[in-house]
């Protein structure tokens, strides 16, 4: 790839002996197709539930794989490239290919029968119900 599709700075240099402080330590523009990439997510609380919103665009329920196992919620999924794009000659290309995967803690007492997810509008939704009791209970001492 020429220097028109991944355009360097010198914050690339700052960035790379971070690696395990910021991912693969490489701003997103210098990955290339074959390397993980993570879409942006949000994580709020609503109605009594932690609410993942996630970067989907282009994405269909079965690109996406969500799993909860042993308190650790896994979103994965992957995005290829059509192969007829790839023999065009692209001056730049910041749509990323290639595979992701998120992980995240889940609250003590969430089961995987109590996770919702939905794609909408280019954003997966997961609900995760907060199970744990938010206001502290007095106990009476005898």
């Amino acid at each position: 790839m020429n220097l028109i599709d991944k355009p360097s700075s010198v914050f690339d240099e700052f960035y790379r002996p971070f690696g395990s402080l910021f991912g693969s330590g490489l701003p997103s523009r210098m990955l290339t197709e074959n390397d993980i990439w993570m879409p942006a997510v949000d994580i709020k609380r609503e109605d009594g539930s932690y609410v993942i919103e996630m970067e989907a665009p282009g994405f269909k329920p079965e690109d996406i794989d969500v799993e909860a196992h042993e308190n650790v919620l896994t979103i994965q999924g992957s995005r290829s490239s059509e192969t007829e794009k790839k023999e065009q000659d692209y001056v730049r290309r910041e749509r990323r290919t290639g595979q992701f995967v998120r992980r995240f803690n889940l609250p003590n007492g969430c089961t995987s029968d109590d996770i919702e997810a939905q794609v909408k509008d280019g954003v997966l939704h997961v609900r995760i119900p907060d199970t744990q009791t938010s206001e502290p209970k007095k106990i009476a001492i005898s």
